[in-house]
């Protein structure tokens, strides 16, 4: 569990790292690897990936659109992409309450 939890934090704050050398790549390294932690998170003991992928997802939209879509009219699609990302989040993690607690507790 301390591996798990010490490795996620290094993986998700390394996309932020390689962003000083490489400025387009951050944003899709922290991406993908948001996106696969969440998609470990599905396997069964697990669940703990699912905290270090919202994270990730929390961090690197944001970065992305306002990498990608630079200019005035960016902050709708980052206000709606965002948002989307944040509640989408929020439901999965709140219907994976009860698995939280059983695999947390073993």
């Amino acid at each position: 569990l301390l591996v798990e939890a010490v490795g996620g934090v290094l993986i998700v704050a390394g996309a932020a790292i390689t962003g000083v050398q490489w400025e387009a790549f951050a944003p899709l390294f922290g991406l993908i690897t948001a996106i696969t932690f969440i998609v470990l998170a599905t396997v069964p003991g697990r669940v703990l990936m699912s905290l270090f992928g919202s994270i990730g997802l929390l961090v690197n939209v944001p970065w992305a659109i306002t990498y990608y879509f630079p200019g005035e009219g960016r902050a709708p699609l980052l206000i709606l992409a965002s948002g989307a990302v944040i509640v989408a989040v929020a439901v999965w993690l709140a219907r994976m309450g009860g698995r939280f607690r059983s695999e947390l507790r073993s």
